[in-house]
């Protein structure tokens, strides 16, 4: 899903984007029959920002090598909306049999039994998302699921944001290291 794009509409930041899929070309002829000024923000300019070199440099690119690009990324867009609904549902519905104690998320090996690799991955992933900050690769991610799928008891991977995954005959425990305890 995350390939798709941000989304259109972000809950938790009570953010709503009715237009992002409208060509700018669209808005602005829109504005111009309705008698209001189109008004260009000067920062969109700027080579600093990532999304604005994207829009500048590489997208124009696209354009030309296939002119239907823009709404073949809509369809993508459109496409992962309805992926994230269905993973969002499937990992709501596995986060119900994990076990949370002090502090760690148990991930139990009878669930994970039952899972695709598509779902363990991204259940990893809400879970460490849940213990707090931190961006996981995808690389951490498949090679946490190639230790539960060799069943590599007693190994460990750790994540940024200082967050655990041990592996174990139980299932998968999640937990923020404590550096202080850790350390001495």
């Amino acid at each position: 899903p995350a390939l798709g794009g941000m989304p259109g509409q972000d809950a938790q930041r009570s953010l709503l984007r009715p237009l992002l899929l409208t060509p700018r070309t669209t808005l602005e002829a829109f504005l111009k029959n309705s008698g209001y000024p189109w008004r260009v923000d000067e920062s969109n300019f700027s080579r600093d920002a990532t999304r604005n070199r994207f829009r500048h440099d590489l997208l124009p690119g696209l354009v030309a090598e296939n002119p239907a690009y823009l709404d073949a990324a809509a369809r993508v867009w459109r496409m992962a909306r309805v992926d994230e609904a269905h993973w969002s549902v499937q990992i709501s519905a596995a986060l119900a049999g994990a076990q949370r104690k002090s502090g760690s998320i148990l991930l139990p090996a009878a669930l994970l039994a039952d899972f695709t690799s598509a779902l363990r991955l991204r259940l990893y992933k809400a879970v460490l998302d849940e213990l707090g900050p931190g961006q996981t690769l995808g690389e951490s991610l498949l090679a946490l699921d190639a230790l539960w799928t060799n069943a590599s008891s007693g190994k460990a991977l750790r994540f940024p944001g200082d967050k655990e995954a041990r592996i174990s005959k139980p299932g998968i425990r999640f937990r923020v290291i404590d550096r202080k305890m850790e350390c001495g």
